[in-house]
């Protein structure tokens, strides 16, 4: 991999992928003042149309497509997750959050209405990668492969930012777990006809997550028998 130090990051973050523990790793790598991280996306366009010199990268819960507001080379980078794992892992994890906008009433929703009602749930990786808001498996692998260097996997946490690293050109790898659901049943613990129904809502990021576990695989392979040894020696101390 060629280090791209130069190119202005964009980090697209997807709810429940292990992103705040992956954004809080980002902004260590820069000064305060070379990120812009989680603006509200109009105020975020207006500071990119003013070309800041200085900034190095950005953050947040953005879809595909930021790049149009930047002059400078670009390269996208983020993570996904098993799609019924992470359903599950947001629905636990928004329904004892108060400060979640909705809540009130999601705490008295049951999982299965969640599945039903909650336009996260259906596809929702895919969207993110997609264009102009819609759902489109073939147009989001053209845009990883045509954007993104690095796209991680949640349960393979440490050979993703690993790669990052050798990409970016990043040095301190250390970092600790943020914005976990604590209070969720494991999937075991999960009635087999509701997983059922969210894996019908995700055809398409069910698709795309094995995707990006075969691409993160080869660049993994590609890696050097002393890089693959400190991937597995963190992926020990993890433990």
């Amino acid at each position: 991999m060629i280090v791209i130090k130069d190119r202005f990051l964009i980090f697209m973050h997807i709810p429940k992928t292990a992103g705040s523990t992956l954004n809080k790793l980002f902004q260590k790598q820069y000064k305060q003042e070379e990120l812009l991280i989680h603006l509200p996306e109009k105020q975020l366009k207006e500071k990119l149309q003013q070309n800041p010199s200085g900034l190095k990268g950005i953050g947040g819960h953005y879809e595909f497509g930021l790049h149009k507001y930047i002059t400078k080379p670009v390269s996208y980078f983020s993570m996904v997750r098993d799609p019924v794992d992470r359903i599950i892992s947001l629905y636990y994890f928004l329904s004892t959050s108060p400060d979640y906008i909705l809540y009130e009433k999601l705490k008295e929703t049951s999982l299965e209405q969640f599945i039903d009602e909650n336009k996260q749930v259906g596809n929702h990786q895919t969207l993110f990668f997609s264009s102009g808001g819609k759902v489109d498996l073939d147009e989001a692998i053209e845009n990883i492969e045509k954007y993104f260097s690095i796209v991680g996997v949640t349960n393979r946490f440490n050979e993703s930012i690993y790669l990052m690293k050798k990409e970016f050109g990043w040095e301190d790898l250390s970092y600790q777990k943020v914005n976990v659901t604590k209070k969720r049943p494991s999937l075991k613990e999960v009635p087999t006809d509701i997983i059922q129904k969210i894996k019908e809502k995700n055809e398409l990021d069910i698709k795309l997550y094995e995707y990006v576990n075969k691409r993160l695989s080869k660049q993994v392979k590609l890696l050097t028998r002393e890089e693959q040894a400190e991937i597995k020696k963190n992926n020990q101390q993890a433990q």
